[in-house]
């Protein structure tokens, strides 16, 4: 690794360490953190001992920690030795009381080298997609890659549009919110932190004896240089031959009709809601679809698949899990072992589920399975919405791979047919209203 790979890499620590604190400062009463004195130095290195091992452990590779922590020409650890706990240190050699004068020297610190840090930190991002596709090695992993990146470019370009409150502000805009401040239907963080890390950064909040997660969005996630980091992966990711494979566009193009009897009818057999839900949506989408069929294994042995969805040679198999609480880890582990112990595998894995927790949804990720959550259990009165809602996640799989200008024209399509029959309907009611007024006469 490049002497200059490295640089970037302190001053981006430098800037979630200022986060850090900036965030533990501002927030210690109304989170409830336990008391700091920030001047005490071993209370300090407890603080950043903790920094390192909760958020850097889980972003850096051994090489970058070691390097980091003092294996370096200057022997200086990075994680204790940081610009934010030099600032800090120098403070509390000056006043007794500090906690103010931390802070504004804290913020003025981003201010002055914020250009610096803003190019650290998207030359960290760009490093996190890059070995994220470099070790992608199958259609799936592609997908949810993919997927992750739509998702974050949807929340960044919102700006605080995202935001129903927003909790503190630093003077060039890093935005600290709750997990609750983002507005309904705004693309959570949960659908990008376990596939791109280190974008933004989650900390735990105690509120009234409750637990809830609070964010940090540095200042650069929401500049023009951050979004088109991200547009060009994704426009890079749409000319790879992956797009070959997939339904580039998915049918019906009249918006998704699901009927309770329909299903029934069409999967009589299936007893579980959410296995006869997935697969009309995946009917529905144009697929060939069979259910609770079997498949070999390399031992010989059937294993049964909840739904088989076939289209112009894609093979897809879906795993259901209709559950009255969150799918574990051990649940999803088990699943995976049974789908990848198939002879013959198929191009995209699939898991539907009522609900799973951060562990299950993070290990179902990594083994390349693409997610469908509805976040509650379907019974049979839902089958109906709960198709639609498939239906559309699918989709939206579907149309991160399929290339953007075929996006754009399908969406256009989409728009006419549906002003199309909003005319037709109209027509309709002036013709009925003519033909009661000749009636009249």
């Amino acid at each position: 690794m490049s002497q200059q790979k490295y640089g970037y890499l302190i001053d981006y620590v430098n800037y979630v360490e200022y986060i850090t604190i900036m965030q533990h400062m501002n927030f210690s009463t109304f989170c409830k953190y336990e008391d700091i004195y920030y001047c005490d130095a071993d209370s300090g290195i407890r603080f950043w001992q903790n920094v390192e091992k909760r958020i850097f452990v889980q972003l850096l590779t051994s090489d970058e920690i070691a390097y980091l922590s003092g294996d370096n020409p200057q022997k200086i650890n990075y994680f204790f030795n940081s610009a934010p706990e030099q600032i800090i240190r120098q403070k509390c050699q000056q006043f007794a009381n500090t906690m103010d004068d931390i802070k504004n020297n804290l913020m003025k610190y981003e201010l002055d080298n914020y250009k610096e840090l803003k190019k650290a930190y998207i030359e960290f991002i760009r490093s996190m997609i890059d070995k994220k596709l470099s070790a992608a090695t199958s259609t799936s992993q592609i997908m949810n890659i993919k997927q992750a990146l739509s998702q974050l470019l949807t929340f960044v370009k919102m700006k605080q549009d995202a935001f129903n409150v927003v909790r503190f502000t630093t003077d060039v805009g890093t935005i600290f919110v709750l997990d609750k401040d983002l507005k309904p239907g705004v693309p959570k963080p949960d659908s990008w932190r376990y596939t791109i890390r280190g974008v933004s950064i989650i900390f735990e909040c105690n509120i009234n004896g409750k637990e809830e997660f609070m964010y940090a969005f540095p200042a650069p996630m929401f500049t023009d240089d951050f979004v088109n980091l991200l547009q060009g992966f994704l426009n890079k990711t749409s000319s790879t031959g992956v797009n070959q494979t997939i339904p580039s566009v998915p049918q019906p193009l009249l918006p998704v009709v699901c009927s309770s009897e329909d299903i029934k009818k069409t999967f009589p057999n299936v007893r579980d809601p959410l296995e006869a839900a997935t697969a009309y949506a995946f009917k529905l989408l144009g697929f060939n679809v069979s259910t609770n069929v079997y498949e070999e294994n390399r031992a010989g042995q059937d294993v049964e698949i909840d739904v088989k969805a076939i289209k112009g040679g894609l093979e897809i198999y879906a795993s259901c899990k209709n559950l009255d609480s969150p799918v574990d880890r051990p649940t999803v582990e088990q699943e995976v072992g049974r789908v990848n112990s198939l002879k013959k595998l198929p191009h995209l894995k699939v898991l539907v589920v009522s609900s799973l927790n951060d562990q299950a949804r993070e290990t179902a990720k990594s083994e390349g399975f693409l997610l469908v959550e509805l976040n509650r259990k379907v019974t049979i009165k839902d089958l109906d919405n709960a198709c639609i809602e498939i239906s559309k996640q699918l989709r939206g799989y579907f149309e991160t791979l399929a290339p953007p200008e075929l996006v754009s024209a399908y969406t256009a399509l989409q728009e006419a047919l549906n002003s199309l029959k909003e005319v037709e309907e109209g027509l309709k009611k002036a013709i009925t209203a003519l033909q009661k007024a000749s009636n009249k006469e």
